[in-house]
């Protein structure tokens, strides 16, 4: 076992905020959650393992979570409309984990992509191994999480620290990945060592195609760089948009977050972003013909999202060229055959379990649904399925008049898209169910929805308690407005 250069920094940082400020280990985990091809800690042997600062910090989360759920403070009410959403999600849970155990032995010997071999690898045949373990002890992790996210954010000052703390993830990937253009560009030293550190996973971190670096920052490949930079994009727009949430910089981190996106030359994140863009100008020119007029903080970031497109093509030696291989012609590339011929491959390990799966963390296609379906099944799936749909019925649901902070209800939205653009991203080119970008979202949206549930609770507690006096109104307002 070995502890590397950046858990030599992160370790101690995560220690003492659990010893001094464990409130503070939920805006942490956020931050850290970036350095996705990083680990603290290298566990080497037959099976070897790295520890990605992400799921250190959310051990020590769990640490303080079992006693308090064990004594009982870690309830929700039973009127609180976020249990639609914990209920399903225990269950999918509790099957994610009971399946990671009992399949890969019920059907031993099925051909599989083993997960660790890589998309473009034989298939092999289907055993239980550490990797089923690692991915159920992972979705615990991640639930737990979600469950504190949601518990830390039901007050106003928690809901303005996760949104702090994604904001600066964002920030910490820009500054990384602005370096790393640089250095790719003129040749300076670039610390892969310390940003690239589990051994475990395969890092993509120097590639290049059509005579542009790919950009990947702190992830360990640029598709996942990519993806992650469309939905911050969507996350800073949004934001950018509402007079209420938008802060000074926020045009500039947008612009950024813009470049490194086209410098990622993700084909996940070049359809995500123009999906997303065209929605916004769809909607933009709607609202100019039906009330004649335009939103012009939208209008000023569609200026800062084209200044930062055009910025980031002076990295890109041929942007025709580069269009062709990444999205014209990527049905014929050699990657896309093998993505494709995964998901044809867990579609056949679906229909030989019976439609049970194989067992969390046995299969490893392309696209996340597609590896819900065969490591999970039909009943994983619509688990998950029925899951997502609770939670955007519930933001739709909680984007209402009762919520009279603007604050609050742009910060929904900004989470709320943010999700809904991971989940896209992680459906075309995800490959696991516990990865952390795709929980971060989730966990975002579910303490936004957390904190307009208490937010609504107080407010009507003010309206029909006859015993509040004058004074004690006044400071209630005063804080839930603030």
């Amino acid at each position: 076992m070995t502890i590397t250069a950046i858990g030599y920094v992160i370790i101690p940082l995560s220690l003492g905020v659990f010893l001094v400020r464990p409130g503070f280990l939920v805006p942490w985990a956020i931050i850290v959650s970036v350095f996705q091809a990083a680990s603290v800690i290298n566990i080497g042997g037959s099976f070897p393992v790295g520890i990605s600062p992400f799921f250190f910090v959310l051990a020590l989360i769990a640490l303080r979570f079992v006693p308090q759920y064990l004594a009982g403070r870690f309830w929700f009410s039973q009127d609180d409309p976020i249990l639609s959403l914990f209920r399903p999600l225990t269950l999918f849970v509790l099957w994610g984990i009971a399946s990671a155990f009992v399949l890969p032995l019920l059907f031993a010997n099925l051909t599989v992509n083993v997960p660790r071999a890589g998309m473009d690898s034989a298939a092999l045949p289907l055993h239980w191994s550490m990797s089923n373990a690692a991915q159920a002890g992972y979705l615990l992790l991640d639930c737990v999480f979600l469950f504190n996210v949601a518990k830390f954010s039901s007050g106003h000052r928690g809901m303005e620290a996760i949104v702090w703390a994604f904001r600066w993830a964002g920030v910490i990937a820009l500054t990384i990945g602005a370096y790393q253009v640089i250095a790719h560009n003129t040749g300076l030293p670039y610390p892969t060592d310390f940003f690239n550190s589990n051994e475990t996973w395969a890092q993509l971190g120097t590639e290049k195609i059509a005579g542009t670096w790919r950009l990947s920052s702190t992830f360990t490949e640029p598709s996942a760089a990519g993806a992650f930079f469309a939905a911050w994009s969507v996350f800073m727009l949004i934001t950018v948009s509402s007079r209420a949430t938008a802060r000074r910089l926020d045009l500039l981190l947008l612009s950024a977050s813009l470049a490194m996106l086209v410098l990622t030359t993700s084909s996940t994140a070049y359809v995500t972003a123009a999906i997303v863009l065209s929605m916004a100008v769809l909607q933009q020119i709607q609202t100019l013909l039906m009330r004649g007029r335009i939103n012009v903080r939208a209008l000023i970031a569609g200026f800062a999202i084209a200044f930062a497109i055009v910025c980031a093509l002076a990295f890109v030696p041929a942007f025709d060229r580069l269009l062709q291989q990444v999205l014209f012609n990527k049905i014929d590339s050699i990657s896309a055959r093998n993505r494709t011929a995964t998901q044809w491959q867990s579609l056949s390990v679906a229909r030989e379990s019976v439609g049970l799966g194989v067992g969390l963390g046995s299969n490893r296609p392309s696209g996340m649904l597609f590896y819900i379906f065969s490591n999970l099944g039909l009943p994983g799936l619509l688990l998950f399925s029925y899951c997502m749909y609770v939670t955007f019925v519930l933001v739709r649901q909680s984007n209402r008049p009762e919520v009279n902070c603007a604050t609050v209800r742009g910060h929904l939205r900004a989470v709320g898209w943010t999700l809904a653009v991971t989940l896209f991203a992680m459906t075309i080119s995800g490959a696991e169910v516990t990865t952390p970008q795709f929980w971060i979202a989730w966990s975002l949206t579910g303490g936004a929805l957390a904190h307009v549930s208490e937010s609504v609770k107080r407010q009507t507690a003010v309206r029909v308690d006859p015993q509040v006096s004058p004074l004690v109104v006044l400071r209630r307002t005063a804080t839930l407005s603030s």
